[in-house]
């Protein structure tokens, strides 16, 4: 809906070029914003990451009604995760009818609510601010394509960091990377960042307090045990006290402000151990031994406890198998199994559910790519499918933004390496 707003009308006139003749016997004072209302832009639809038909406007009016110009205006993003005019907020003015608008409003990723604020400058005013709603359309149980990464890898690993998803390290075909990009789902754009001080691929990435904890990996050196932490806020790293085990192909995930580095590849085979490292202290602590691992296993948190899914085990086949890990009791108990055994595969959870996202697998005496997607409710505990990759990916990551699982990266050594992104709408 667009509404009429009064024109400006004269109320003085001038008699000379130098001389301002009052109306009434004296200076009429410019009008004060008194009231702001929607022009336009509210109530609309739009599918998943795309912008809608007619920009939020709003009009700024007067005591008496009449049009406001050159009032300052902020639209700002409030839910949704989409962005206005390519940003979470922006500043313009109103034009001489009193209309101000935001240029352009793009819906988040999910489906959904999304709001957007228009805030005029100045106090008292009715109706500061105004909101608008769209809301997201589209599929469920689906993938959509976004924005590919700059650099394609595989071995890499992603982690969110106040809705931004930054890839890490990974492998390409000149070797390992030290590569860091970010992307933000609310605009579908990369951005270069820093990188690692130490290239590496197979390594795990978790989160605590907003700093990005990099662990492990392997490079031309051999395996590694570094640990390299990255604030995003200053886009600067900082070395941490190494981990006790050397390896890579681990799973990372963390709990309470503890990260918990699991099973992987090492110096003489497959890793059992379970090591936490705290960063208020920069130390490390060996835990419980896990029961079943093999490298290329994907892990995650689900309310305070973590899951430990598939790994590969080469001559002896893929593993399908999930342990689970209790700090509390430091003990590890085994769960229901995985239906498509496979190794390289990303894990990630949304609102309890972990999903259990590509791979590759050995099963059947060759070694190939999957795109099969499961979850796995550990209310029931039991796995379901769900809707498989666009293209079979092996050695990918995966994270969730906003209640997307997002699919990054992935390929070689079985497969071509890639930079695709893509994101699940359950």
């Amino acid at each position: 809906m667009v509404r009429s707003v009064r024109p400006l009308t004269a109320t003085c006139w001038f008699a000379s070029m130098s001389l301002l003749l009052a109306c009434g016997g004296g200076t009429t004072a410019p009008p004060s914003p008194a009231q702001i209302v929607i022009y336009a832009g509210d109530g609309q639809k739009a599918a998943v990451s795309t912008t809608v038909a007619v920009p939020p406007a709003v009009a700024v009016t007067d005591k008496g009604g009449n049009p406001v110009g050159n009032v300052p205006v902020t639209f700002t993003v409030i839910s949704g995760g989409g962005s206005v005019a390519g940003a979470r907020t922006t500043t313009t003015t109103t034009n001489a009818s009193g209309v101000a608008a935001a240029v352009s409003w793009r819906l988040g990723p999910a489906l959904g609510t999304n709001q957007l604020t228009a805030t005029a400058s100045g106090s008292g005013i009715v109706g500061n601010p105004m909101t608008f709603t769209a809301t997201d359309t589209g599929c469920t149980d689906c993938w959509t394509t976004k924005a590919s990464m700059p650099t394609a890898r595989s071995g890499l690993a992603i982690e969110q960091v106040s809705g931004i998803l930054y890839a890490i390290g990974g492998l390409w075909a000149g070797g390992e990377l030290a590569t860091v990009e970010a992307y933000d789902p609310s605009t579908d754009t990369w951005t270069t960042k820093a990188s690692m001080p130490t290239a590496r691929e197979g390594l795990g990435v978790a989160a605590i307090g907003g700093i990005l904890y990099a662990v492990g990996g392997s490079n031309s050196t051999g395996l590694l045990s570094t640990v390299e932490a990255y604030d995003p806020r200053t886009d600067a790293w900082t070395r941490k006290a190494a981990m006790p085990t050397a390896r890579y192909r681990l799973a990372v995930a963390a709990i309470n402000g503890v990260l918990y580095a699991m099973g992987g590849e090492g110096s003489t085979g497959h890793v059992f151990a379970l090591e936490a490292y705290d960063p208020s202290t920069n130390t490390w602590t060996t835990k419980a031994s896990m029961l079943n691992n093999g490298p290329g296993l994907g892990g995650t948190m689900i309310d305070g406890s973590l899951y430990a899914v598939g790994g590969s085990q080469a001559a002896n086949g893929d593993l399908a198998a999930m342990e689970v890990y209790d700090p509390a009791t430091d003990t590890w108990t085994m769960r229901a199994s995985m239906s498509t055994a496979r190794g390289g595969l990303g894990v990630t959870a949304v609102k309890g559910i972990l999903y259990a996202v590509g791979g590759y697998s050995y099963s059947i005496g060759n070694v190939y790519d999957v795109a099969t997607v499961e979850i796995y409710d550990p209310s029931t505990n039991s796995w379901a499918g769900k809707a498989p990759l666009p293209a079979p990916r092996g050695s990918l990551a995966a994270t969730t933004i906003d209640g997307l699982v997002f699919a990054v990266g992935g390929g070689a050594p079985y497969g071509p390496i890639v930079a695709a992104v893509t994101a699940y709408q359950p």
